[in-house]
């Protein structure tokens, strides 16, 4: 599947992630369950959490059976911990988070910041998202049987890590050797 992976654009990009995430009732990463009244009410909320809980907010772009593109998921990363150098992510697309999808995200967190773990956070129902994430390096850690509430029935809850230093060795080179060689490209 091709599909671009970019930076949310503010305020441009607000009405399709409202769209996405209110309108068509698709599964959002929210704290706290939040109704919302109309798309400034969202807007709003959403400058909140960009501006403290939410540290990155990446959109996935793929083309539709029209030829264009369009917003069709979302990566961010969240709980952003300077000191324990570790942060979580999550993310959601249409047709599922592919393994690609997932690295390529977790590369650009893994350098761009001096982070040493990232975790995830997912009930066992989200299948594909799950298996992504095994299939990029994710190493399950800690599964909390029957602990997530979903549509009428109780689910596991998984975390999930991935070490930077496991990340740099299967890239065949240390942080350091890849930011740079990476900066020599982009020259």
């Amino acid at each position: 599947m091709e599909y671009i992976l970019r930076n949310a654009d503010f305020p441009k990009d607000y009405l399709e992630i409202y769209k996405m995430f209110v309108k068509e009732n698709k599964p959002v990463f929210m704290p706290q369950k939040r109704n919302f009244l109309n798309i400034e009410d969202f807007s709003h909320w959403l400058s909140e959490q960009l501006s403290g809980y939410i540290h990155d907010l990446y959109l996935i772009e793929t083309i539709s059976e029209t030829g264009k593109w369009q917003i069709s998921g979302y990566c961010l990363s969240y709980d952003y911990r300077i000191y324990d150098s570790h942060c979580q992510i999550y993310g959601y697309h249409n047709h599922g988070i592919t393994a690609d999808m997932l690295k390529h995200f977790i590369s650009i967190l893994f350098k761009e910041y001096p982070l040493n773990k990232i975790f995830l956070q997912i009930a066992d129902i989200e299948k594909t998202l799950l298996s992504a994430a095994i299939e990029t390096g994710f190493q399950e850690e800690v599964r909390l049987s029957h602990s997530k509430y979903i549509n009428g029935s109780y689910h596991d809850f998984i975390i999930l890590g991935y070490y930077a230093e496991t990340f740099f060795r299967k890239m065949t080179g240390d942080r350091q050797t890849l930011i740079y060689e990476e900066q020599l490209h982009q020259e």
